[in-house]
Parts: C-alpha cells; sequence; structure tokens
C-alpha cells in the first residue's frame, strides 16, 4: 500500500495551496481519528431507500463513480441517491438526473444534509479523512469507505479493502458490494454518461463529422502537453484528413491561443473555457476520436463511448484506462512512471517529465488513426 504522509505532501506537485489543505487533512484528521471510539461493524439494511454518496475530486473519479450509481438505479429504481461532492465535480452529477436526486457541492449544504435522515451513507474518497469525517457526522446507522489506511477505518462500520494498483472503477464497484454483488449485471463505464438529444444535435451542428478532439490543459503539470507537443497533434490530426478540436476549461486558454498562433489554420477549431461540462461531453461523443493525456475529460470521453488514445506518462494505466476494445493506451514505459499516489504527483524527474515528452506521437498517429478508416 502506498503511504502519502507530510513529507510527500510538501515534495507533491501539487500547488501551495494544496499543499496547505492536504496537510491540514492530515494533521487534524489523524488526531480525530484517534480520538474517536470506532465505529461497530454493522450490516446496511435490507432495503435501502435513502443513500447518500459522498465523492469529493476531480472529474474523472466523478464518473467512475457515476457508472456504478447507475448500476444501483437500474437495479434498485426506488432508491434515491443524493450526492455531496466538490464544485469542480458537480456537473458530472447535476448533468445525469435520471441516477441522481440532489447535489450537494458546498459548506452551506452541510447543515441541510445533517438533518436528512439516510439508510445508508458510502464515502467514496480513497485517502483523506475530511470526506470520512462528513460520513461519520451524518444521521445513519451504516457507514461504508475505504480501509486505505489504519486510522481511516474508525469512521466506518464497514471498512472495504482498497487495491492500490487495481482499475478504479472495480475499487469502486467493491465499495458498493452489498447493493451490487458480484453476480449482478454491472455496466461499463461506456454507457455511464447520457448526451441529452438536443446537445447532440447542438455538437453536431458544430463540428464536422471527421472531428478529433483533443484535450488542451490537464489539472498537474505532469500530465499536461507542452504546446509543441499539442501543435504536433493538431498538424498531424489534419494531415491525416481529420479536424482537430480543442476543448478544455479556462484554465487552458493561454495555451490555446498559442496553438492558433502556431498553427495559423482555420481548420482547427477552439471550445477551451466557452462550453459547460455536457456541451463538452457532447463535443466529444460527436468526435470520431478523443486524444489526450489520463485527465478528466479522457474519462469522459470514455464515459459517452467515443474512442479513446490515452496518452500516459506519470499516470497508472492499470487503475485508470479502460480496457475497452475502442480504447488504447501509449506509454514510454518510463522506469519512473507511474509516479502517482491517491491524487499525489510524486515525479522524480524535476520537470523533465521524460515519459510524456518522449512519445513518438507522429508513429502514435499513423499506427492508431488509421483504425478510423477515413
Amino acid at each position: 500500500m502506498h503511504k502519502i504522509g507530510l513529507r510527500k505532501i510538501f515534495l507533491s506537485s501539487a500547488t501551495s495551496r494544496l499543499k496547505f489543505i492536504k496537510s491540514c487533512d492530515y494533521i487534524l484528521g489523524s488526531l480525530v481519528a484517534r480520538l474517536i471510539p470506532a465505529q461497530m461493524p454493522k450490516s446496511p439494511p435490507s432495503s435501502v431507500e435513502r443513500l447518500l454518496v459522498i465523492r469529493p475530486g476531480g472529474i474523472g473519479d466523478a464518473v467512475f463513480l457515476l457508472t456504478v450509481l447507475k448500476s444501483i438505479k437500474l437495479k434498485f429504481p426506488q432508491v434515491t441517491i443524493d450526492v455531496l461532492c466538490q464544485a469542480r465535480n458537480a456537473a458530472v452529477f447535476a448533468s445525469q438526473r435520471q441516477v441522481i436526486n440532489q447535489v450537494y457541492d458546498s459548506f452551506a449544504d452541510l447543515r441541510e444534509l445533517s438533518q436528512n435522515d439516510y439508510d445508508l451513507v458510502v464515502d467514496t474518497e480513497q485517502w483523506h479523512y475530511l470526506s470520512a469525517l462528513t460520513a461519520y457526522a451524518m444521521r445513519t446507522a451504516v457507514r461504508i469507505g475505504f480501509a486505505s489506511r489504519p486510522l481511516r477505518q474508525k469512521f466506518f462500520n464497514q471498512a472495504v479493502h482498497y487495491e492500490d494498483d487495481a482499475y478504479e472503477l472495480e475499487n469502486f464497484y467493491r465499495l458498493f458490494e452489498s447493493l451490487i454483488c458480484p453476480q449482478d449485471l454491472k455496466i461499463e463505464m461506456d454507457k455511464s454518461f447520457e448526451v441529452t438529444p438536443y446537445l447532440k444535435n447542438w455538437a453536431e451542428a458544430r463540428i464536422p463529422s471527421n472531428s478529433v478532439t483533443l484535450s488542451v490543459a490537464a489539472s498537474v503539470p505532469e500530465r499536461e502537453l507542452s504546446l509543441e507537443q499539442l501543435t504536433i497533434l493538431a498538424q498531424g490530426v489534419s494531415s491525416r484528413g481529420f479536424c482537430p478540436i480543442f476543448l478544455g476549461g479556462k484554465d487552458g486558454l493561454k495555451k490555446s491561443r498559442q496553438i492558433a498562433q502556431a498553427l495559423k489554420s482555420a481548420e482547427a477549431q477552439y471550445f477551451v473555457g466557452k462550453t459547460s461540462l455536457e456541451e463538452t461531453a457532447a463535443l466529444i461523443k460527436s468526435s470520431r476520436i478523443f486524444i489526450g493525456t489520463d485527465s478528466g475529460l479522457m474519462h469522459l470521453a470514455v464515459s459517452v463511448g467515443t474512442p479513446v488514445i490515452g496518452l500516459f506518462g506519470a499516470g497508472n494505466i492499470r487503475k485508470w484506462m479502460s480496457p475497452g476494445k475502442a480504447h488504447w493506451a501509449v506509454t514510454e514505459n518510463a522506469p519512473c512512471s507511474p509516479c502517482t499516489a491517491y491524487g499525489y504527483g510524486l515525479p522524480t524527474c524535476r520537470g523533465a517529465f521524460p515519459c510524456l515528452r518522449a512519445m513518438d506521437l507522429e508513429a502514435m498517429m499513423d499506427r492508431y488513426l488509421e483504425r478510423l478508416n477515413v
């Protein structure tokens, strides 16, 4: 099991603000966990009518979890599923109202939540303490969460084993085994995110049928393609008869403008910082293939059923790449890769990122884009 202590938090590639937050979580969470009595083991009630799921983190984790929640809803239509999450991943759940009843995404919601009675509360966070402490404070008879560290187990009536290198979708399914047993029919991630007919038509009216969607930015530097690499991808996609479509949040606006200046091509289209998550999902679904690093948009692409070329540098392929036949993982197999654990980037290359920068993108496009039979 990977162990993340204060030293690794400060050595990670996170921003100073994130390091401060994670340090507080580590120190205060450990202290509270030592002081509270351990929860007594309990089995979930035989009939679950109201379920609260806690999911901090980014888009990728939310998309994985949505797959499991959709499986639960298909098997138990009567179950009301509420989600407590962060603003940065709330749109994933809020867009899927056929599965999710209510989305809470701020500290102001905690007071209302604490008054609700739930049959079951499931904390889906893999490592940190704050979400476990929140689950502990909810009005419910049974709390379930990952036993990824010894003290964390004390917050739950059922502490579920977490596999460090297992496909993350399987970890999430394991967390809900009391509701979705291994013998039950479980949906795959490719069928989890539904795009409405309106948005499907909206996207098809804006991009050509030969589009390839490309992700501009990533949440951490070790998973972000350089300007040169993005330019190579765009030129290669265009020369092979496709139209490159650039996607991303407002944090990618600067790089998007730099790409436009470098390409000087009217064929490429830029939606960076201009679309909602649902609109971005619709654009990806309307494209022939998605190319990007291990990021939230890559997982979103898998979830809408679009073929994916996943560029893996620091990320863990076994853990985060969909095993579907329509998806391909590209890696240099650098000896220092993967260098991430529980959302912490721990590169030893001092920003050189050879695992990502050394990729032969031309060879990758020769190999995979020809499979689209254009």
